[in-house]
């Protein structure tokens, strides 16, 4: 399993994909349209670890059946880039309209195919300030197995106190804890070119939720944080064929303007 663990770099890099005026792009037209292949989840929660959800045989090497796994496999290039919302709708224009007023409806997620040399010329035209590669990797899938990508931020908040009684006085020490955001890519080698994908998305809402406690009769109010995290899941499966990329893309559902805003996804073998 490849970890990428990234903390206040992650949000650095990305604060420049704020919300932007409409960006004119040519949109990605996709070879093979999945969306009846998978299935998307949204939940939130106050409490959750990316991943909580994820399947746990998918550390690399682990085959199916529990055994060891060869080290033959399919060598992936998997890519993160997040994209400003407006340059997203650009790139990827949704395929319904308002009944009301004839606008495009905003996508809440997408899978497709498409031939590689398409999309690299396509993203070639981008303009650089709308979008930012965050991971481009290879990862190896065992025959039979799976492997995983994780990309994450850490976040700390004040989740509590803990009380210490002294002679003349109480004292109160804030309970430091941290909830992840970011990126989580399961890989499943299907047997016969197919390739089973389950991408996990967290994002924390922003400000974080605070709760105003008296500890002591007579002492201020303290705060304590209370995050909110909202959770994606889009699972399915296609054959990947050489030349070929497969497209993922999970919106942020808290609609910020910072971070990382539209997660685009490409999975293709690696030459």
């Amino acid at each position: 399993m490849r970890v990428v663990i990234r903390l206040a770099a992650v949000a650095a890099a990305l604060l420049p994909l704020a919300c932007r005026a409409p960006v004119a792009v040519e949109p990605l037209d996709l070879d093979e349209d999945l969306a009846m292949h998978y299935e998307g989840q949204l939940t939130a929660s106050s409490r959750l670890e990316l991943g909580d959800d994820a399947t746990r045989a998918s550390e690399a090497g682990e085959a199916r059946d529990g055994t060891e796994a060869a080290p033959a496999g399919a060598l992936l290039r998997v890519r993160v880039i997040a994209l400003g919302h407006d340059l997203a709708a650009g790139l990827l224009r949704s395929r319904g309209q308002d009944p009301d007023t004839g606008a495009p409806l905003p996508f809440v997620y997408r899978a497709g195919l498409v031939r590689s040399d398409r999309l690299d010329a396509t993203l070639t035209r981008l303009p650089g300030e709308g979008m930012d590669v965050v991971e481009d990797t290879r990862v190896r899938v065992p025959t039979a197995g799976k492997a995983s990508l994780t990309v994450v931020n850490q976040v700390s908040f004040v989740r509590g106190f803990e009380l210490e009684a002294e002679p003349h006085a109480l004292i109160a020490d804030p309970v430091i804890d941290v909830v992840q955001e970011g990126l989580l890519l399961e890989l499943e080698d299907r047997g016969d070119g197919q390739l089973g994908t389950v991408l996990h998305r967290a994002d924390l809402v922003r400000p974080i939720a605070s709760l105003d406690a008296r500890l002591f009769a007579a002492g201020a109010p303290v705060s304590l944080q209370v995050p909110l995290v909202h959770a994606q899941k889009l699972s399915g499966g296609c054959t990947l064929a050489p030349g070929h990329a497969l497209v993922l893309v999970l919106r942020d559902p808290t609609d910020r303007t910072e971070g990382l805003e539209t997660a685009l996804l490409v999975v293709e073998r690696a030459h």
